[in-house]
């Protein structure tokens, strides 16, 4: 069995645990990262993500720079500087950032070498053992068997709060029927007329759904042009009943709906698939509980870890797409406390693993604010472990 001993352990390499185990490594810090996948970026790389969201305060009109300074303002100038496209760009009310997958691995993978981590990949955490008020313990199983991590603290970056609820430290805020649509993305080759494809996918869907040939959530399906002339994205919605099942036949389905229905879908094929996409499950039982009044109300925080300002997102099985905007205000702080544990000392959380509400969550969930939420945990961790 494999033993490792480190000052901070990171779990979850998406971008959340990517800002965190760079962040801790930075501090001086013996840092591991530790992902069941074998790549990095998360849902950003396997939901084939085209732009970030939560950079930019809200309502500003082409801002000099991030909501947030530190990794936030590095992976915008990264990205920037790799490919002439990715500037924001005005997406209603709210400012995106285009970019690309491979930029974004790229310049972390370079950040991880820098600053000395440590990555365990095909790795998936199985048990933790505590101490009094302390992870002392983690188990995992990698592609060479058991493996045992000794850290002096932990950040939960799974995006489910697994190392919290192995240890009894998360709570599922978002339980059946309450739970937020998931996600699946479909990326289609040889279309043809995409520009017009984009506002005929959703009508002919809400057809067939209207005849019960598809099912319910088969309405809230966007189709998105991708950089290729002939290449679209299909943005599927899955229902909470269905997020755990296979969802590859229902989303043939839908294909082949259109394929019959539109002309210029008739050769579409699929060139890659998602996977579902969780957009919330169990977070961290942590100190402070972030609250959708403190999000669109634009609350100040004193222990200010990172700051949102992405509306309240949230994607409901009845009503489809609902969005919630900051009530005149910038942007919110997420305090520090969200990041904290209440019951073990030593554990904190990054992404959509921090401790807020559901409909708090629909903002704070975003890649933006997740870089910031994850660099805050790694630096708050890696100051803890250097304490000890």
């Amino acid at each position: 069995m494999s033993q490792e001993q480190c000052d901070v352990l990171v779990v979850g390499a998406g971008v959340a645990g990517l800002a965190a185990a760079v962040a801790a490594g930075k501090e001086g810090a013996k840092t591991i990262l530790v992902e069941q996948s074998s790549v990095i970026g998360g849902t950003a790389t396997r939901g084939m993500l085209r732009q970030i969201c939560g950079l930019y305060p809200a309502g500003a009109a082409g801002p000099s720079s991030t909501l947030n300074s530190g990794m936030c303002r590095q992976v915008a100038d990264a990205l920037n500087e790799a490919w002439s496209f990715s500037r924001p760009l005005e997406r209603g009310r709210v400012l995106v950032l285009p970019f690309r997958t491979t930029d974004l691995t790229s310049c972390f993978s370079e950040w991880l070498r820098a600053a000395g981590v440590e990555c365990f990949f095909e790795t998936r955490v199985t048990g933790v053992q505590t101490g009094g008020r302390t992870i002392v313990e983690v188990m995992a199983r990698g592609a060479e068997g058991p493996q045992s991590f000794f850290p002096a603290a932990v950040v939960d970056c799974t995006g489910d709060a697994a190392v919290a609820r192995l240890c009894g430290a998360a709570e599922d805020k978002a339980g059946l029927p309450r739970r937020q649509m998931a996600g699946y993305v479909m990326r289609l080759r040889e279309l043809n007329a995409v520009a017009s494809l984009v506002l005929q996918v959703p009508w002919v869907l809400a057809r067939g759904v209207a005849k019960k040939q598809l099912p319910p959530a088969a309405r809230w399906t966007t189709l998105e042009a991708g950089d290729a002339e002939d290449e679209g994205y299909l943005k599927l919605s899955v229902p909470p009943e269905s997020a755990n099942a296979s969802f590859e036949i229902e989303a043939e389905r839908v294909v082949a709906w259109l394929r019959e229905a539109l002309p210029s879908f008739a050769q579409a094929r699929v060139a890659a698939a998602s996977g579902v996409l969780e957009r919330e499950g169990s977070r961290l039982s942590g100190e402070y509980e972030l609250t959708e009044e403190d999000v669109l109300r634009g609350r100040k925080q004193a222990d200010r870890a990172a700051s949102g300002a992405w509306p309240v997102e949230l994607w409901d099985p009845e009503r489809g797409f609902i969005l919630r905007h900051l009530d005149g205000a910038e942007y919110y702080d997420i305090p520090l406390s969200c990041l904290r544990s209440r019951g073990l000392q030593n554990l904190w959380a990054g992404g959509r693993c921090i401790s807020a509400t559901p409909e708090a969550m629909g903002s704070a969930r975003v890649m933006g604010v997740c870089f910031a939420t994850g660099e805050a945990a790694g630096r708050g961790a890696a100051a803890w472990a250097g304490r000890r």
